[in-house]
């Protein structure tokens, strides 16, 4: 049962519908009414692939990926926040689009 759980939590994820509330090192995803609170770790790599964030932990696999943004720079402004750049706001509230 442990090893299921932990090839479980192993296994990335895909977002692609709902809110996303982002701040430093955080974010909330709401889908049909469930909440899915993900933090970075230490060692976590978040990228912009095309209009797609990746988060890659420090060994390099694949932990979310997340698409469903209006554009790019909306892409860009949520990588930004999760790594704790200063912006204009300290977090920020995005509608993913249905794919």
């Amino acid at each position: 049962n442990h090893k299921r759980q932990q090839r479980k939590k192993s296994v990335s994820k895909m977002i692609s519908h709902g809110v996303l509330w982002v701040s430093a090192n955080e974010l909330v995803h709401e889908h049909q009414g469930k909440r899915d609170v993900i933090t970075l770790q230490v060692g976590d790599n978040v990228a912009v692939v095309g209009e797609q964030l990746e988060i890659i932990n420090a060994d390099h696999i694949l932990r979310y990926r997340i698409s469903g943004f209006d554009n790019l720079q909306e892409t860009k402004v949520t990588q930004a926040i999760l790594q704790g750049q200063t912006l204009n706001k300290r977090h920020v509230n995005i509608k993913m689009n249905a794919e």
